[in-house]
């Protein structure tokens, strides 16, 4: 019992030496809600948390923000929450479906293959390089990344990169990404403990809701 007891805290103290920060997005784009023949256009708010290993990205909802205090993230579900951890290379996407039922769907893709430019500008004090991708479908994603915050995160599936990503635009859907505020967090990541099911497993579930 001692030795678990010493185990423990080894892991927690472990957990909070890690340099973790946390960073505020405004995403803007269209929706696919047409008003007097315009797509309405929305703003929305977002948090990436991240420490040496792992990233918690989610949409802030309401003026108040339950999570802004929150000393532990991951160990409960938040609808559309993105957990990357790069130590397996895994990205764990929450979802919620009506009747209150989750799913943590485990992804090892990567759906973007970047390019890189050596076009350079300033976000928020950081340089920043760029690098772009081009899908099947012809789309362009451009990203800003600065390798002056460590690591290889970013807001939504923007992550791989030599860097954290600050701003991110597609050009199809016209999603466009900024960070707004950097900040050192005391914030624990940890990873949730409920049963998780691969992407391929998911899709097969959602033909039948």
């Amino acid at each position: 019992m001692k030795y678990i007891f010493l185990v423990c805290i080894f892991y927690i103290t472990d957990l909070k030496a890690q340099n973790t920060y946390s960073i505020d997005y405004t995403q803007f784009g269209q929706s696919n809600i047409l008003i007097n023949g315009q797509y309405k256009e929305y703003e929305l708010k977002s948090r990436l948390i991240y420490n040496d290993t792992m990233s918690f990205y989610y949409y802030v909802t309401g003026k108040n923000d339950e999570h802004r205090n929150a000393t532990v993230l991951g160990d409960k579900l938040i609808h559309h929450g993105l957990m990357y951890n790069r130590n397996n290379d895994k990205l764990l996407h929450e979802v919620a479906w009506p009747k209150k039922k989750y799913f943590v769907i485990v992804d090892s893709s990567r759906p973007y293959k970047w390019i890189f430019n050596k076009e350079r500008k300033n976000i928020l004090g950081y340089n920043c390089n760029l690098a772009y991708s081009v899908s099947q479908t012809n789309d362009t994603t451009l990203v800003w990344y600065t390798n002056e915050l460590g690591n290889l995160f970013g807001p939504s599936f923007y992550f791989g990169l030599p860097g954290i990503v600050l701003e991110a635009f597609t050009q199809q859907y016209g999603r466009h990404y900024l960070a707004t505020k950097i900040e050192k967090s005391s914030t624990i990541l940890v990873q949730p403990n409920v049963k998780k099911i691969p992407i391929n497993e998911y899709l097969e579930h959602k033909k039948n809701l």
